[in-house]
């Protein structure tokens, strides 16, 4: 009798594990899983986060959708790329402008300064040569006064 028992609660332990592999199957196949409906990917944390292990992917309307907005992205990307090189470029003709500018008042400058020295020398030169005729003056007519006796005879002559 223990037999028939034993057996008779095998069968029902048998019975239960195949229903219950049933109705898994059955739920497998009519679960949500297993489907592409979106709305099982939908988080409850907002409209615009799925859950991501149930995600299936985009419908044709979302595709299009993204597929418009990354190509306003591109353009969009593309346009600030010409006006950041366009605006590159602007510097850079300024700059070299600048440097041209400067490079001139540089030569201008070095050719003032030229300018300058030459006359400076000029001045120089003539200063010296008005020194040395001035030196000579001095030399030969103020310094070359040599005293005579009546120069000499006018000091201890009277007592005081």
């Amino acid at each position: 009798m223990q037999a028939a028992e034993k057996k008779q609660l095998e069968q029902i332990i048998k019975e239960q594990e195949e229903a219950d592999n049933t109705a898994e199957m059955y739920n497998n196949l009519t679960s949500d899983m297993l489907t592409e409906n979106p709305d099982v990917a939908k988080s409850a944390l907002g409209k615009n986060r799925a859950i991501g292990f149930m995600y299936k992917g985009m419908n044709q309307e979302e595709l299009k959708k993204f597929y418009a907005a990354q190509k306003e992205q591109m353009a969009a990307a593309k346009a600030k790329r010409e006006a950041q090189d366009k605006m590159e470029a602007e510097w850079q003709a300024l700059a070299k402008s600048i440097q041209r500018e400067v490079a001139r008042l540089d030569i201008q400058d070095q050719r003032k300064r030229r300018e300058i020295a030459r006359q400076l020398l000029e001045e120089n030169q003539l200063m010296a040569l008005q020194q040395k005729e001035k030196e000579k003056y001095y030399r030969e007519v103020v310094n070359n006064n040599t005293p005579t006796d009546d120069y000499y005879s006018q000091f201890n002559t009277t007592t005081r």
